[in-house]
């Protein structure tokens, strides 16, 4: 079985926003990273990446949220990359398309943490 986690990102000395994406990692200690990104008005899809998160200066950490079986990842993804974005609210951002994203894939059956966005801030502050 392979680790879901919820990370976030940003610099630990500017108080506030964070990015959020959804990671599973990989046999080989990278992980595939699901997010999206843009502002209100033009949030997208992003495509899925291999990432190392020992090189990237913005990592601040991450928790785990679930599992899924490596033999399910494509469909791990299918479902999470289906997640529609919402766009023009004010009260939606990244962290709301992670949880919506998380819920979907539960939804399918995955072992995956049912949390919602104040559960997630306040477990990702504990990991900064």
């Amino acid at each position: 079985m392979l680790t879901v986690y919820v990370a976030h990102y940003g610099h630990p000395q500017l108080r506030g926003a964070r990015h959020w994406a959804i990671l599973i990692q990989l046999p080989s200690g990278l992980f595939k990273t699901y997010h999206i990104e843009g502002s209100t008005n033009s949030y997208k899809l992003l495509p899925v990446e291999i990432v190392d998160l020992e090189k990237s200066s913005s990592y601040m950490g991450k928790v785990p949220v679930g599992q899924v079986d490596e033999t399910r990842v494509q469909v791990f993804q299918d479902v999470a990359m289906a997640t529609p974005v919402v766009l023009g609210s004010l009260q939606w951002n990244c962290q709301n398309w992670v949880v919506d994203a998380l819920k979907a894939v539960k939804k399918e059956g995955f072992d995956i943490k049912d949390y919602n966005v104040e559960t997630l801030q306040n477990l990702l502050s504990k990991v900064t």
